[in-house]
C-alpha cells in the first residue's frame, strides 16, 4: 500500500513495521560495541542497570552517537563479575566494550540489552588514559615534572620535609571513616606528640570531586599559614572513585605545590597519578598517621643522640679551656702592669697628633667652602638670565602655532557640516522604513484579519475564551467569525487526543 500525505500511516502502524524489521534483521544476533557510559542508574533491589552508551568525536566533547542501554539480571551479573575483576564500578565516563542485542519496542523505542562486558578492555583503556595524561603533563610542564629510571620527579617531591612535622593541613571528606582512623592514630600516640591540624573538607568521589580537591590544594598553597605537610586521605570506597586522582588539573597542582603532599587514599591495586606525583604515597590514612609519628620519632632520636654528643663534647671542651685559662692567668699577672704603662704613653702621643691634624683639616675645608659658595652664586645668576630669554622665545612660538591650528580647523568645518547632514538624512530613512515594517506586522496580527483567514473566536459573557475546556455542559457561548456571530449551547464535551496524550 502506498503511503502518501492523503493516505498517511498511523504511528502504531509505523512502530509495528519497525518492530517487524528489527525482528527480521536483529533477532537472535549480538554485537560487541565500544562506547562511553553516561547517565548511569542502578536499581539495587531489582539488580538492573540503565544508562546511555555514547560516542564522542575524537579529541572533542561533541556527541556523534547515542543509544539507550539496559542490563537486566543476566547482564547485571556479568557487570558484577567485571567489577570484581577490575575493581571498577560502572560509572559515567567509563569506556567499555559490551556484548549487546539490539531490540525495538513499540512504546519504548530502540534499546541495547547488555549480555556481557569485557574487563580486559576497560583496564587497558584506563591504563592508556592514565599514560596519556602523564605524557601531556610531562610535555607541558618539563620544569615541574621529569621522568627518570626510578620514576617521576616533581617539584613537590623535591620539597624538603621539616625535621619535625607539627602544622598539618588535612584534605578529606567530612565524616569519612578513614579520617577518624587517621585522627585517632595521631592524637592517641604513645610518644605524647601533639599536632596542629587544620581541616580542609572536600569531596573525594563523584563528578565534582576533582574540582573541589584542586580548590583545596590551591587554597592551602595561598594560605598565610606555614604548613609543614599537606595530607590527602580517603577511607576506602569504590575503586572507580580513584579516577578522581588521575585528573589532569589536580595532578598538575599536586606536582607543583611547594608544600610536601602525602596521599593515603585507601587502595591496594594500581597506583594513581597522584601517588606517582606527590611527595609520598601510602596505602591508607592510618599508614599516613604512622609515617608522621615515625618521622617525628626519628627526629626525636636524632636530637637525643646529638644532645648526648654535644654534652660530652662540651664537658671535654670545658676541661681544656679551664686548663688554658689557668695557664694564661699566671702569664697575665706578670705581664699586664708593664704593658699598661706602654699603652698609656702611646695613647697620649696619638691624641696630640690627632688634635693637630683636625685643626689643619678644618682650616682647609673652610677655604674650599668659601670658594664653592662664590662659584655657585655666580653660576645661578647667569643661568637665570639665559632661562628668561628661552621662556620669552617659547611664548612667541606657541602663539604663532595656535593661529595656524585655528585656521586649518576652520577650513574643515563646512565639510564636517555636509557629512553630518548626509548621515542624519540616511538615519531618518532607515527609521521610516522600520516604522512602516512594524505597521505592516501589527496589521497582520490584528484579530479581525485572523477572522478573515477563517479562524473563529469563542466568547462567553462578553469575554473571549482562551480554552474551550473552560466550558461545561449546558453553557451558552458565542462563536465570532468574520461577518457572523453564532449563539451556541454545549450539549457534549470531548477531550481531543494529541500525540502527547498517547
Amino acid at each position: 500500500m502506498s503511503v502518501t500525505r492523503e493516505n498517511p500511516l498511523s504511528l502504531s502502524g509505523l512502530t509495528t513495521a519497525l518492530d517487524s524489521f528489527f525482528q527480521k534483521r536483529f533477532s537472535g544476533r549480538s554485537f560487541w560495541v565500544i562506547g562511553e557510559v553516561s547517565s548511569h542508574k542502578y536499581y539495587d533491589k531489582k539488580d538492573w542497570h540503565f544508562f546511555d552508551l555514547i560516542e564522542k568525536a575524537k579529541g572533542q566533547d561533541r556527541l556523534v552517537a547515542k543509544m539507550s542501554a539496559v542490563a537486566w539480571s543476566p547482564g547485571a551479573k556479568r557487570i558484577s563479575v567485571f567489577q570484581q575483576e577490575t575493581g571498577q564500578t560502572l560509572v559515567d565516563g567509563l569506556e567499555v566494550l559490551l556484548k549487546v542485542e539490539v531490540s525495538f519496542h513499540q512504546q519504548y523505542g530502540l534499546k541495547l540489552t547488555v549480555l556481557d562486558i569485557d574487563a580486559s578492555f576497560t583496564l587497558g583503556q584506563l591504563f592508556r588514559r592514565r599514560q596519556e595524561i602523564i605524557q601531556q603533563l610531562l610535555r607541558k610542564y618539563p620544569s615541574v615534572i621529569t621522568k627518570t629510571d626510578e620514576g617521576y620527579i616533581t617539584l613537590n617531591k623535591r620539597q624538603a620535609l621539616p625535621m619535625i612535622l607539627k602544622r598539618i593541613a588535612v584534605v578529606t571528606s567530612q565524616g569519612a571513616a578513614g579520617f577518624e582512623d587517621f585522627l585517632h592514630s595521631l592524637q592517641e600516640n604513645s610518644f605524647g606528640y601533639s599536632f596542629s591540624l587544620d581541616m580542609y573538607y572536600s569531596r573525594v568521589q563523584g563528578e565534582e570531586a576533582a574540582k573541589t580537591l584542586v580548590r583545596r590544594v590551591l587554597e592551602i598553597g595561598a594560605s598565610d599559614d606555614d604548613y609543614d605537610l599537606i595530607v590527602v586521605i580517603r577511607g576506602g570506597g569504590a575503586q572507580t572513585d580513584l579516577l578522581v586522582f588521575d585528573d589532569y588539573i589536580l595532578n598538575r597542582e599536586i606536582a607543583r605545590c611547594e608544600v610536601p603532599i602525602w596521599v593515603g587514599i585507601g587502595h591496594h591495586r594500581d597506583e594513581t597519578i597522584a601517588d606517582l606525583f606527590s611527595h609520598r604515597s601510602l596505602k591508607t590514612p592510618t599508614k599516613v598517621a604512622e609515617e608522621i609519628l615515625l618521622h617525628n620519632r626519628k627526629a626525636e632520636e636524632l636530637l637525643a643522640h646529638r644532645w648526648a654528643e654535644l654534652k660530652e663534647c662540651t664537658e671535654d671542651q670545658m676541661k681544656t679551656e679551664r686548663y688554658t685559662l689557668q695557664r694564661w692567668s699566671s702569664v697575665f699577672t706578670s705581664i699586664v702592669p708593664q704593658r699598661m704603662r706602654v699603652l698609656r704613653e702611646d695613647i697620649t702621643m696619638n691624641n696630640l697628633r690627632l688634635q693637630k691634624e683636625v685643626v689643619r683639616r678644618i682650616g682647609k675645608e673652610r677655604a674650599s667652602l668659601h670658594q664653592a659658595s662664590h662659584s655657585l652664586l655666580s653660576g645661578a645668576r647667569s643661568r637665570t638670565k639665559s632661562s628668561q630669554k628661552e621662556l620669552k622665545d617659547f611664548s612667541l612660538q606657541i602663539g604663532r602655532a595656535s593661529f595656524r591650528v585655528l585656521d586649518r580647523e576652520s577650513d574643515r568645518l563646512p565639510d564636517i557640516q555636509l557629512r553630518l547632514a548626509r548621515v542624519a538624512k540616511r538615519l531618518v530613512l532607515q527609521k521610516t522604513e522600520r516604522l512602516q515594517h512594524l505597521k505592516e506586522k501589527a496589521a497582520l496580527l490584528d484579530p479581525e484579519n485572523q477572522l478573515k483567514r477563517g479562524y473563529a473566536l469563542l466568547a462567553k459573557d462578553g469575554k473571549v475564551l482562551r480554552d474551550a475546556g473552560q466550558l461545561a455542559k449546558g453553557d451558552e457561548f458565542t462563536v465570532l467569525t468574520h461577518k457572523t456571530e453564532l449563539d451556541v449551547r454545549v450539549n457534549d464535551l470531548r477531550k481531543r487526543k494529541t500525540d502527547k496524550d498517547q
